[in-house]
């Protein structure tokens, strides 16, 4: 199947908030890229519903759509995938840190916090 997305993924472990009129969810993402965010948990949120995710170590919130999600039956695997509409919030921050973590070769797995600042450089 080709691949659909626009950029890279990286492989990242950030909480994540996601809340909704009807919910609120604290998650932890599997991967993220400049254009959305997949999420590991085993229950979807209301369909067709926009919500918002915040991820604090960046300082980032935005306005998300779900876009398909893989359920329980998948063990391991059951999450969301979100499309982020509108940053309102660090969306600068985000994607410098999805251009940090990336290579033009491939996807790179890295944690949050490990040493850096949300802006990615050392803290000092």
């Amino acid at each position: 199947m080709p691949e659909r997305r626009n950029g890279k993924r990286v492989q990242a472990q950030l909480k994540v908030w996601c809340e909704g009129e009807e919910f609120t969810l604290l998650a932890e993402t599997l991967n993220v890229s400049k254009q959305g965010l997949f999420i590991r948990t085993s229950s979807p949120p209301p369909p067709d519903e926009r919500f918002s995710v915040t991820v604090e170590e960046l300082g980032m919130a935005a306005e998300v759509e779900l876009r398909w999600w893989r359920s329980r039956s998948d063990p391991g695997r059951s999450g969301l995938g979100l499309e982020i509409v509108e940053f309102t919030k660090g969306g600068g921050a985000f994607e410098r840190y999805v251009d940090r973590n990336s290579s033009k070769s491939g996807e790179h797995k890295v944690s949050w916090p490990a040493g850096d600042g949300p802006d990615g450089d050392p803290e000092r």
